[in-house]
């Protein structure tokens, strides 16, 4: 009734093989106790909340609030409304809207100057106007189709 290497039926039902009623039970396979960290789907949280982060954060040298200071004492500002809003949000331009990822390969001068290609990267990353590498597969994800410029050294 139970596997004849085992000396007691309570050594079969320990090991998995028999049920405390008798019956056969299903032997699992050997598997491994490892898990693979390169196989597992990157989180996203991290990069998530910084792009979350970002659209808040306004990146530029064009103060909006002082755009409508000016514009209001210039009397201007029922006629530009639209700028303080665009500097901040982006200006909406009617653009066809982006359908597939286009990532064109970077300029060869990349590896040519890539020291100063670095140093250019590190001093971006320390202004925080730059978060990094993101593979497009991830981006798009996360942001959906997009398009962008390849680097290079001018």
């Amino acid at each position: 009734m139970w596997d004849k290497q085992y000396q007691t039926f309570s050594e079969c039902i320990c090991k998995g093989l028999w049920t405390k009623d008798g019956k056969k039970a299903a032997v699992s396979l050997n598997t491994t106790l490892d898990t693979f960290a390169q196989a597992a789907v990157q989180p996203y949280t991290e990069l998530k909340s910084a792009l979350e982060l970002r659209k808040l954060t306004l990146l530029t040298l064009y103060k909006p609030d002082a755009w409508v200071y000016k514009l209001y004492r210039a009397g201007a500002l029922g006629h530009f409304v639209k700028i303080p809003e665009g500097l901040q949000l982006g200006f909406k331009i009617d653009f066809p809207s982006i359908l597939n990822v286009q990532t064109p390969q970077n300029k060869d001068l990349i590896t040519k100057f890539l020291v100063k290609f670095n140093v250019i990267i590190q001093n971006e990353l320390n202004k925080g106007r730059y978060l990094g590498f993101v593979l497009a597969e991830v981006l798009e994800e996360l942001i959906g189709p997009f398009q962008s410029s390849p680097m290079s050294i001018p």
